[in-house]
């Protein structure tokens, strides 16, 4: 999937033994813009590397859900982010 919008926001990584994620908020476009908070993980964090805050981006992404204790939670994990 693909969204575009101004990145508004990036919140500090959080890491872990073995792994490291960086999420970031995109506002779209349009009569009704909306926030997204979208993730990266381990290497791909170096995506937002010189990408200042406000500029026009592109974000590719996948979406996933998951299960625990009868509750669903779904997380967008970004895997491209161009500056456009």
């Amino acid at each position: 999937m693909e969204i575009q919008g101004r990145l508004i926001k990036i919140q500090p990584e959080q890491s872990g033994e073995t792994w490291k994620k960086k999420e970031f908020v995109i506002e779209t476009f349009g009569e009704y813009p909306k926030k997204i908070c979208l993730s990266l993980w381990n290497d791909r964090i170096k995506m937002l590397d010189g990408v200042p805050i406000d500029s026009v981006s592109t974000v590719h992404f996948n979406a996933e859900s998951r299960e625990y204790n009868e509750r669903w939670y779904t997380e967008l994990k970004a895997y491209r982010v161009t500056k456009t």
